[in-house]
């Protein structure tokens, strides 16, 4: 089974990487993840980069949302 994808800002690093333990412990499934500015974030998504997981702010992930990436 391919890893579980999760992104998000760098103002989530800490949440996530804290998660993706508990996840990983409980489902045996790794987890791969990538903090970056929550801009750079949204333009990777934009763009087609694989997530399975998108943590940023209200309004990017509402824009990414509209524009039919989630």
């Amino acid at each position: 089974m391919e890893p579980l994808v999760v992104v998000g800002s760098m103002a989530t690093r800490h949440a996530l990487a804290e998660l993706g333990g508990i996840y990983r412990g409980r489902t045996g499934r790794d987890v791969t993840m990538r903090a970056a500015g929550g801009v750079t974030v949204a333009e990777e998504v934009r763009a087609g980069a694989r997530a399975d997981v998108v943590v940023l702010a209200a309004g990017a992930m509402d824009g990414l949302e509209a524009a039919g990436h989630l």
